[in-house]
């Protein structure tokens, strides 16, 4: 179970504080044997065979919760889970770590330190040598040609010393992440063939907004909708109604022409942000519509006390008793 004769293992947030002597464990007011223990501890696991490991496991990456005895038990455990558990919260076995079989041991030695780093830049697995790339740079040079893309990826994302290389890397992610952690490119990124290259140009710059306001993706167009309202004469037409909605939300000036929209969220983004077209807006065929035209004002009450959407009857029935409420109050 990961617990060692003469060792209390618990912690100050834990009430049931484990404790072992003389093979009897004692969990709060439970004492019995080894196997009684577990099954009282886990009894909600059905499979018995995964009681143990799970015990043993919170014993190593708890930080509360283990000792230097149970790491000393477990460092040579048949379970690579647990090696990693002890790789990523001591150093002490790492040098037996770096030669681990699994994967995952040799990353978590990688991750938590860089001791071996000279040993682990030239490992099998991808996953490894990522750890290397993140940790720091020193190895850049040679993970910059890294037969994986995750491992150029992060040359890209944590150095810009070799975007210039990066730059015309053949995964579309590598090349998004120089795009957005360098302005540099975007005179190459604004015609990549990807759409999210040619996102983040658009996102990060309006240098070349000019351009992709014709982008043939709509969510390059979107950004620039969004960026400003110099290309909104241009967007009021567009084909996607997402656009022309943040046309209608952040410019009046198109509102003559959106307020005949066949997208009601565009109408009742117009009809929220201005009463202008409320004298329409109160017959519009979709209540979502009408239900702002109510909520605004009790111009057209007369006529929407009797809407079909219950919703809409409710709001006015309220607006009046907040009315009468407020007059009833004044009197006093």
């Amino acid at each position: 179970m990961g617990l060692i004769d003469g060792f209390a293992i618990g912690c100050e947030e834990n009430e049931e504080v484990i404790t072992l002597k003389d093979g009897i464990y004692t969990i709060g007011r439970f004492s019995g044997t080894k196997e009684q223990a577990i099954i009282f501890i886990k009894n909600e696991y059905e499979d018995k065979e995964q009681q143990e490991y799970i015990l043993k496991l919170e014993d190593c990456k708890n930080m509360k919760w283990f000792t230097k005895a149970i790491h000393k038990q477990l460092k040579d455990d048949e379970n690579e889970e647990l090696r990693e558990a002890i790789a990523m919260y001591s150093s002490k076995y790492h040098s037996q770590f770096k030669n681990d079989e699994d994967w995952l041991v040799r990353r978590a030695v990688a991750r938590y330190s860089n001791k071996y780093h000279h040993i682990f830049k030239d490992d099998e697995d991808e996953d490894v040598r990522l750890a290397v790339a993140e940790y720091s740079d020193k190895y850049h040079s040679q993970f910059k040609d890294d037969e994986d893309e995750k491992v150029r990826l992060a040359v890209a994302k944590y150095s810009n010393k070799y975007h210039h290389i990066l730059k015309d890397d053949k995964d579309e992610k590598v090349r998004l992440a120089v795009a957005k952690y360098s302005n540099k490119y975007h005179h190459q990124f604004k015609d990549d063939e990807s759409w999210e290259v040619r996102l983040a140009v658009a996102e990060y710059s309006n240098q070349y907004h000019h351009i992709l306001k014709d982008d043939t993706d709509s969510d390059v167009r979107l950004v620039i909708a969004m960026y400003s309202d110099k290309y909104h004469h241009i967007f009021k037409d567009d084909e996607n109604w997402k656009i022309r909605f943040i046309v209608a939300k952040y410019s009046d000036k198109y509102h003559e022409q959106l307020k005949d929209d066949p997208i009601w969220e565009i109408r009742e983004t117009i009809a929220r942000y201005s009463d202008k077209y409320h004298h329409i807006f109160k017959d519009d065929e979709h209540w979502a519509v009408r239900l702002i035209v109510a909520e605004c004002s009790d111009k057209y009450h007369h006529i929407l006390k009797d809407d079909e959407n219950w919703l809409i009857r409710k709001t006015i029935t309220e607006y009046k008793q907040t009315k009468q409420r407020s007059k009833e109050n004044e009197k006093f």
